[in-house]
């Protein structure tokens, strides 16, 4: 069973680098809508298409009821994906652009934080 470890402790190396990039892209996206609708040039109807999706998500009416397995959230993550698309879409692709680079100045050299609470957890060295 020895040779297996090493094995395994690679698969969750692995694994805890991809989430902690999923996550880390995750925050760039929010943190950049966030500077989109808060950006002087964009459209009011961007910034209306952002309001009613937060409104949607944070409803507790949806078009198919959550009890329902799978499809009650696959139409959550259809309609968000659907506004986000075309916020996107409407946006101007300078103001994009501009909020990107703004969005990523102010993530650099924050440490991810899966990556930390994984260290942390297996006591793997360093904060």
């Amino acid at each position: 069973m020895g040779p297996n470890k090493p094995k395994a402790a690679g698969v969750e190396e692995r694994l805890i680098a991809f989430l902690d990039r999923l996550a880390r892209r995750l925050a760039l996206e929010v943190h950049t809508l966030w500077l989109i609708f808060r950006h002087r040039e964009t459209p009011w109807f961007v910034k209306a298409v952002l309001i009613l999706l937060l409104g949607y998500l944070a409803s507790p009416v949806d078009l198919i009821p959550d009890v329902i397995p799978v499809l009650g959230m696959l139409d959550d993550l259809a309609v968000a994906a659907f506004a986000l698309w075309l916020a996107y879409r409407l946006t101007p692709p300078h103001v994009i652009e501009e909020c990107r680079v703004k969005a990523s100045e102010a993530a650099a050299g924050r440490a991810g934080w899966i990556s930390r609470l994984w260290r942390k957890l297996t006591g793997e060295g360093g904060p």
